[in-house]
């Protein structure tokens, strides 16, 4: 009798190893279980994370656009439409001077000689349409780009929209007569490619009134600290370089 309860205990021993065993495989089987669901996870949200840049660049870079061809509209094209009735009236810019185009209502009675004609409704024009005040200035080249507005006089440069294709800075230029970029005078925090609003840019000087400047996107070349000598200055499809012209106006 000894000798058998020795022997069942022998086994419960061997049951209680057995069935350990199995729990610890158990445990491990849902711990690895549960790594892969945080792999599958990790890479799904990096996907999705990825996805949500790619459509911010691209949205940056259509607003980039749209607003490049509205203000090409409305700095030498049209600046105004009013309207009356089916009447248009059209006031387009040329430097500085102005043309008036105007639709009116007449009665024409031609006979053998004359054409006469008189005016039987002098039409009131209401405006529509009207292009701001404030002088937007867009650059891009492939899928880099940026917007800027007339600044400020002061220390800071603050720029709208910056799109870049690869790592690298925005960098204020002095602009001269030849309206190219002349000397560097500041440049932006380093930024990693992609989309971004409102970048500030300190300006060790002053912005002075009435003075005008290039705002231009270098490529870091590795290190993360702008070098006007060893960064490469994003260019244009015919070489030039890549700029935004605006000037400092005071408040």
């Amino acid at each position: 009798m000894w000798f058998k309860g020795k022997k069942l205990k022998k086994q419960h021993l061997v049951f209680l190893i057995i069935a350990l065993l199995a729990v610890l495989i158990g445990i491990t089987m849902v711990n690895s279980i549960s790594e892969r669901q945080d792999l599958a996870d990790a890479a799904a949200k990096a996907r999705l994370a990825a996805e949500l840049q790619l459509k911010k660049v691209q949205n940056a870079l259509d607003g980039l656009s749209l607003a490049a061809r509205y203000q090409q509209f409305c700095t030498t094209s049209v600046m105004q439409i009013e309207m009356a009735d089916k009447y248009t009236k059209t006031i387009s810019k040329t430097g500085s001077i102005q043309y008036f185009r105007d639709a009116q209502r007449v009665y024409c009675t031609p006979t053998s000689t004359t054409n006469e004609c008189k005016l039987v409704l002098s039409l009131t024009f209401t405006p529509i349409y009207t292009c701001p005040q404030e002088v937007i200035a867009t650059a891009s080249s492939g899928a880099t780009g940026a917007q800027i507005k007339n600044q400020q006089v002061g220390n800071a440069v603050i720029v709208d929209t910056i799109v870049i294709e690869k790592p690298g800075f925005v960098v204020v230029r002095a602009l001269g007569y030849a309206k190219k970029p002349g000397d560097v005078l500041a440049a932006g925090p380093y930024l990693e490619a992609g989309a971004y609003s409102i970048v500030s840019i300190a300006m060790p000087k002053a912005l002075v009134s009435g003075q005008r400047y290039a705002l231009t996107i270098a490529q870091d070349d590795g290190d993360k600290t702008f070098d006007a000598a060893k960064d490469t200055f994003v260019t244009t499809s015919d070489g030039t370089m890549l700029f935004a012209p605006f000037t400092a106006v005071k408040k």
